[in-house]
């Protein structure tokens, strides 16, 4: 999480920071649908009178870029990069391709606890935002921030 202390600053990083997310999807991933790595491009809009969000050709245009990592048994690593931050984006863009995140209440009708990779037991949405970058407003210099997720070992990404 980034919070821009002023007005000057929150101009100088707005549309200028990259955010990659990791998360666990469920499923087989169709390397013959779909290719390894990608972008999804479909605009997302909200349903009335509720939270969710959906893909909608009357939406705000939503990008997000994808990369494959490893398949597990029930479930896959995969990489996302958002070109666009729209509300729920990730959720909505992956589980319109039919793999909906692990543990996502919201979006996945078949929602249940996972054991991860690294033995532990996940019952919660399996999305970590994972690196933020962006350049310093003042001093201009590259900033990086990681944080590893708990659901994976260091070596799947």
């Amino acid at each position: 999480m980034i919070v821009a202390k002023n007005s000057l600053a929150h101009s100088l990083l707005t549309g200028k920071t990259t955010r990659q997310y990791l998360a666990l999807c469920q499923g087989v991933f169709d390397k013959e649908k779909y290719p390894l790595k990608g972008t999804i491009d479909k605009p997302l809009a909200r349903m009335e009178n509720s939270m969710k969000r959906y893909v909608s050709d009357d939406g705000e245009r939503a990008i997000t870029h994808y990369e494959f990592i490893k398949q597990y048994d029930e479930y896959f690593l995969c990489r996302f990069l958002l070109e666009t931050g729209r509300t729920h984006q990730i959720r909505v863009h992956i589980s319109d391709m039919g793999y909906p995140l692990c543990c996502d209440k919201l979006y996945n009708d078949f929602a249940h606890p996972v054991v991860c990779p690294n033995g532990k037991i996940l019952d919660r949405q399996a999305l970590h935002s994972f690196s933020l970058a962006f350049k310093h407003p003042l001093m201009g210099k590259d900033m990086y921030f990681e944080s590893k997720p708990e659901f994976c070992n260091d070596s799947d990404f």
